[in-house]
């Protein structure tokens, strides 16, 4: 697959979408008509999808990681993201703010290549978020230090994948930032999660038994997060 048009992007990621906000340059409601312009004046259309700089087909489910109504910044962070050495593995699918949103399990970009200098703050903070979800344990555990204390509602879904997954190092991040996590904004996502939180809890279960054994039970940090999280929602 290569690169993609942003019409075609669009009818990829985007169906079911009919208006976007009043764009005063226009006067009008609808998507924007392909129309070609210079970088100077790129500027003065409002962002919508359409008006967007082409990204790579392979990057296009990304947006589904997100609530629709973070689109058009989810969009302008994706565009910072080079071809993926490989395609991202299997996501798995929660709801934040009622909506359901599917996160990969995996990416496979080079983070070297991501350049975020031009972003915003919320889309740094969006590349972040996706760059938990990298191969690279040294990467997921440097971008969850970025993103552990946000109060953000799509932020606990990438934050408590990471409990469920068998790197210690990471959990340890987790345990350390306990005291700074949003408990009111955890306890919603929780409890609009069940089941995923029950497969988080016995993965948890499993990857001590496989691979942390020699850690004592009531000393595992991963047992640590997980009770944490249990008692928001008792």
């Amino acid at each position: 697959m290569g690169w993609m048009s942003a019409h075609e992007f669009i009818r990829a990621v985007t169906s079911g979408i009919e208006f976007l906000p009043l764009c005063p340059e226009r006067g009008r409601r609808g998507p924007a008509r392909s129309r070609r312009r210079s970088a100077q004046n790129k500027a003065r259309f409002c962002k919508d999808p359409v008006n967007y700089l082409p990204m790579h087909a392979l990057n296009a489910g990304l947006v589904a990681a997100f609530p629709t109504a973070l689109r058009e910044h989810v969009l302008a962070a994706l565009e910072a993201f080079p071809e993926p050495e490989h395609p991202a593995a299997e996501g798995f699918s929660v709801k934040v703010d009622g909506e359901l949103v599917t996160i990969p399990y995996r990416l496979y970009h080079s983070p070297s290549q991501i350049k975020t200098e031009h972003l915003t703050d919320l889309e740094k903070e969006i590349v972040d978020c996706l760059l938990t979800r990298h191969h690279d344990g040294f990467v997921r555990e440097q971008h969850l230090e970025r993103i552990i204390r946000s109060g953000n509602p799509w932020v606990p879904p990438f934050v408590v994948q990471l409990l469920g997954e068998y790197a210690i190092e990471i959990i340890g991040v987790i345990h350390e930032h306990l005291s700074s996590l949003d408990r009111l904004l955890y306890r919603e996502f929780l409890q609009a999660n069940p089941e995923f939180f029950t497969q988080t809890a016995q993965r948890v279960e499993s990857y001590w038994d496989r691979y942390h054994r020699f850690h004592p039970r009531d000393e595992y940090v991963g047992f640590k997060v997980l009770e944490f999280f249990k008692s928001l929602v008792s």
